[in-house]
C-alpha cells in the first residue's frame, strides 16, 4: 500500500510538471525571438526584432505652413496623439494624423510657414508614426549623420531614420583623403550631418565635422 502512494505521488508529480511544460511552451514568450517586420518597399527591417533599434522608414518630410484652429500639435506621455490632428503641407494637402498614433514633437515655435517641418511614416495616406522638427522656412534641411548605406538608395540616419538619397551624395567640408560615403561613416557615422532636399525628398549631401 505504501508503494503504491508512493507511485501515485511521483505520477502526479510528473503530470504537473508536463502541465507546466506545455504551459509555458503556449503562452510563454521571448522578446529575443521577435521576428522583425520587413518594409516591403525598402526590404528595411522594422519595429520589434529589428536588429537597428527603432528604425522608421520615411516615406515624406514636408512643411506645415499651419495647423487646423482648435488642433493641438502634442504628444502625450506615453508617445501617442490624444486627437485628431490636421496639417496643411500645400495649398492643395492635408495630412491627417489620428488619434492615438505614435508621435514625437521637438519643434518648438509655431508651426507656420515652414518653421516646423513634419516627418512621417505612411500607409497610403495614413499616418503610421511623425516626428515633428525644426524647419528654417525652405528646403533643404538638416539632420543627424548617415551611419549606414542600404539597398535600394537608401541611408539609414545616426537616429534609425532611413529615407532615399540621391544618386551621388556630395560631401563637404571633408578632407581630401575622404572621398567616399563609406569612409565618412567608419570616420564620422553620426557626428557628420546629413543634408535633405525637400524639393527631391533625398538626403543630398553629408558635411564632415569640422576637425
Amino acid at each position: 500500500m505504501r508503494q503504491l502512494a508512493s507511485l501515485r505521488f511521483w505520477l502526479a508529480v510528473l503530470a504537473l510538471a508536463a502541465m507546466w511544460f506545455v504551459l509555458s511552451w503556449l503562452f510563454g514568450s521571448d522578446d529575443s525571438a521577435a521576428t522583425p517586420t520587413v518594409d516591403s518597399v525598402t526590404g528595411v527591417e522594422v519595429g520589434e526584432g529589428s536588429t537597428s533599434g527603432a528604425t522608421r522608414v520615411v516615406d515624406l518630410i514636408a512643411p506645415i505652413q499651419s495647423v487646423r484652429q482648435g488642433d493641438f500639435l502634442e504628444v502625450g506621455t506615453d508617445g501617442v496623439t490624444s486627437g485628431e490632428i490636421q496639417l496643411n503641407l500645400t495649398a492643395n494637402r492635408v495630412m491627417t494624423i489620428a488619434p492615438e498614433t505614435l508621435g514625437e514633437v521637438t519643434c518648438e515655435r509655431t508651426p507656420r510657414r515652414g518653421d516646423c517641418v513634419v516627418v512621417a511614416d505612411l500607409l497610403g495616406e495614413a499616418v503610421l508614426w511623425f516626428a515633428v522638427i525644426d524647419g528654417n522656412g525652405r528646403s533643404p534641411i538638416a539632420l543627424p549623420g548617415v551611419v549606414e548605406m542600404l539597398d535600394n538608395r537608401m541611408v539609414r540616419l545616426a537616429n534609425g531614420w532611413v529615407l532615399p538619397r540621391s544618386l551621388r551624395v556630395d560631401k563637404k567640408g571633408c578632407p581630401d583623403e575622404v572621398t567616399t560615403m563609406d569612409q565618412i561613416i567608419a570616420l564620422y557615422g553620426a557626428e557628420a550631418v546629413a543634408t535633405f532636399d525637400i524639393q527631391l525628398q533625398q538626403v543630398i549631401r553629408v558635411t564632415c565635422p569640422a576637425t
